[in-house]
């Protein structure tokens, strides 16, 4: 008996950590978008023209970029993401943690591209998600694009943004 509440003990402990971590992840997401929609410049070297850039037309044309390939919606993160594994782990603190982290972080631009998207084109299993917020969902997300668009930039889940659009986190 006491090794079955060990091992459940074990189990939950995991789950929440990855929870936690999960919403990191989307805390981390909501301040680089907002430091791009704030400060983002399209003539700086480099990420002008590969974020900013593609950053404004979205504000303009949001499901515009639901049509480019995955890989061209995620070079940025994609690319944030390898770089960040490869510093932590030169400090020796690459874990399973780092990984889910990173992992999510890598494709958040592809999450956000889901919450731009029908139930038809994203499928059952992403609008499962999408519909018990552990993946950000379009009415949460279209909160982003209505004026003061001051508001609701972590784009994983639909959990974060209340909380820090209640505190004006990011006003």
């Amino acid at each position: 008996m006491n090794e079955l509440l060990h091992t459940l003990s074990i189990i939950g402990l995991t789950g929440l950590k990855a929870i936690g971590v999960i919403l990191l992840t989307d805390f981390a997401s909501g301040i680089i978008h907002w430091l791009e929609d704030s400060y983002g410049k399209p003539t700086w070297p480099f990420f002008g023209k590969r974020v900013i850039v593609p950053n404004i037309e979205h504000h303009f044309f949001p499901r515009k970029f639901t049509k480019n390939s995955t890989f061209s919606r995620n070079t940025a993160t994609l690319t944030i993401a390898l770089l960040a594994g490869v510093v932590v782990a030169l400090f020796g603190a690459f874990n399973v943690w780092w990984a889910l982290a990173l992992g999510i972080g890598a494709f958040a631009n592809e999450i956000h591209c889901w919450a731009h998207r029908t139930p038809k084109e994203n499928g059952r299993l992403i609008t499962a998600l999408q519909k018990i917020g552990l993946l950000q969902g379009v009415k949460h997300h279209g909160r982003h694009h209505t004026d003061p668009k001051n508001r609701t930039y972590c784009t994983i889940t639909n959990y974060v943004n209340p909380f820090l659009d209640g505190m004006k986190f990011f006003q």
